[in-house]
């Protein structure tokens, strides 16, 4: 339990065991399947979460890299938006770069 809410953790070998997850998170190793499970949780209200260059571009949520000694991380609000999420403002503030529109998160800013 973390601030009285039980977490569990799962590991998920295809995209349909996703039923009932909160938040996901593809790691780096995952990378080459990360687009077409990203498409596949597009519009659910499940957070994800990744660590590779290309993760917000392809749909991803929440993407933390390492800056020198520290843990960074960007938002692509316009995909948390696109699931019916919010992203409080607070933790907006403490991210590196928000891509607020799916342009920003290709790249054409």
């Amino acid at each position: 339990p973390i601030a009285g809410r039980i977490f569990h953790v799962r590991t998920l070998h295809q995209p349909q065991d996703v039923h009932g997850c909160n938040l996901l998170f593809v790691s780096s190793e995952n990378a080459r399947r990360e687009s077409a499970l990203l498409n596949s949780l597009h519009g659910l209200p499940i957070l994800t979460v990744g660590e590779n260059d290309e993760f917000l571009a392809a749909g991803g949520m929440i993407c933390f890299r390492l800056d020198g000694d520290h843990v960074r991380f960007d938002i692509n609000l316009a995909a948390a938006k696109s699931s019916g999420l919010h992203i409080s403002s607070r933790l907006l503030l403490l991210a590196t770069h928000v891509q607020r529109t799916v342009a920003d998160a290709r790249g054409g800013r």
